[in-house]
């Protein structure tokens, strides 16, 4: 794996040094890419938020119309230019493989997963996971954010879910409100917590509630939305190391 990871590094580098106007300017005269090895990467510059606001057209290494999603995120309570990020089909599909392999270990085939996320947007996070799941023979159902946590739990009432993928601190509340009590214990076998910090009393208080396995996913839009999951034995993220 490491040996496959440098490689890929290097080719990486030497791509984006070629291809993109700000990693040539950056990588100018770095590192010999062909000779470099994972102790070399320690000369290396970091890109920051403020390079992804500065010009984002200036680290696309593909051709504009070669781009199949634009992501642009804001931060909240400033004034600051957003991020913009760029990914073209390639990119996607890694995302949609990752979630293929890694909801194998969690859901089987047949079953029905409500995803708790954003899915509306074609190539979303949400309408990624659903293809991916699609590709193992299982069902996602893409309602959304919790909005409001009635229509959510009827939704998963309604769908019979298995498995539910949402953000903590919304899957907290439905598990707390009380149209949740509608809801079996048994029904839902799994729940996938995402996007953001997972206290271990979320955890705690998720099983309880519906008797489930919970699973933490760590991932973000900078990493093509998928990044680390954990398995059944709740010891760590498995990482996408192929691709990150």
């Amino acid at each position: 794996m490491r040996g496959y990871q440098l490689e890929n590094l290097r080719l990486i580098l030497a791509y984006a040094s070629r291809h993109s106007p700000f990693y040539r300017r950056r990588l100018s005269g770095r590192v010999d890419f062909t000779t470099m090895d994972f102790e070399h990467c320690r000369s290396l510059p970091f890109t920051t938020a403020d390079d992804l606001c500065r010009d984002p057209l200036e680290l696309l290494g593909v051709s504009q119309a070669q781009v199949a999603r634009v992501v642009t995120l804001r931060s909240s309570g400033t004034s600051a230019p957003p991020k913009r990020l760029f990914f073209n089909q390639a990119d996607l599909e890694l995302t949609v493989d990752f979630f293929h392999h890694g909801m194998s270990g969690l859901v089987r085939a047949g079953q029905r997963v409500v995803i708790l996320m954003p899915g509306a947007a074609p190539e979303s996070v949400g309408a990624l996971l659903a293809e991916g799941l699609a590709r193992m023979g299982a069902v996602g159902i893409v309602h959304g954010p919790v909005r409001d946590p009635e229509a959510a739990a009827a939704a998963i009432l309604a769908e019979q879910a298995d498995c539910l993928v949402g953000i903590p601190v919304q899957i907290l509340g439905l598990a707390r409100h009380t149209g949740s009590a509608r809801i079996p214990r048994g029904l839902i076998r799994s729940v996938v917590l995402s996007t953001d910090y997972v206290p271990a009393a979320i955890v705690a208080a998720v099983e309880r509630r519906w008797g489930c396995d919970v699973y933490q996913h760590y991932g973000m839009s900078e990493m093509g939305y998928g990044g680390g999951l954990e398995c059944t034995a709740h010891e760590g993220y498995h990482l996408r190391e192929a691709d990150l």
